[in-house]
């Protein structure tokens, strides 16, 4: 039953996470780190690009480094969450073809909240939705003090400032960087029940 409980758990969070990414982020070209914002900046230069394929593909090196060091309870999670978001991803984008709404700022706002929900309830489930979280799970393990949002930002902030070079828009990085920042005190509330 606790088994069936976690993996339920885990599912629910990868869809949220998902809607977050296909219906709001992505459409609006909002890259707010990790590999689901290297999977937007690739969609900038290849549109016809399955995203869930994409971070699938990305997230295999890093699961295989994950499996190494964390081991196989982590593998497992980590392995359903990472399969079943970018499943997740794949169908929301096949199926919601034209954007939810059309305001870059509630894109962000929506897009935020739904990441940080998501990867909070997959992180309290010892799992990652795979990408920079298996570095920041990483990390964890060996200053488990630090915040897990902070050293989100410290890592994604590249991906956001890589935003505005791609999409040649220095309105991409102030989205993209308030959406990273946003998610990340959202994650932080659900996870250890505070900012």
């Amino acid at each position: 039953m606790e088994l069936l409980k976690r993996y339920g758990i885990i599912t629910l969070g990868c869809f949220i996470f998902a809607a977050g990414f296909a219906l709001f982020l992505k459409p609006a070209d909002i890259a707010p780190g990790g590999v689901s914002g290297i999977a937007i900046l690739i969609a900038h230069f290849y549109p016809k690009l399955d995203s869930g394929i994409v971070i699938l593909l990305l997230n295999v090196p890093l699961l295989i480094a994950g499996t190494l060091i964390l081991g196989s309870n982590f593998l497992a999670g980590t392995l359903w969450a990472t399969l079943l978001s970018s499943v997740f991803i794949s169908v929301i984008e096949a199926i919601v073809r034209v954007p939810v709404t059309e305001s870059v700022i509630l894109c962000a706002v929506l897009g935020s909240i739904c990441l940080g929900i998501g990867l909070a309830l997959v992180f309290r489930e010892n799992a990652t939705t795979g990408g920079t979280d298996i570095a920041v799970k990483l990390i964890q393990r060996k200053v488990p003090r630090l915040k897990t949002g902070s050293v989100f930002i410290i890592f994604d902030s590249i991906i956001v400032i890589s935003s505005g070079i791609v999409f040649r828009d220095f309105g991409a990085v102030l989205y993209s960087g308030s959406s990273l920042v946003l998610s990340m005190l959202v994650f932080n509330y659900v996870f250890y029940g505070r900012l």
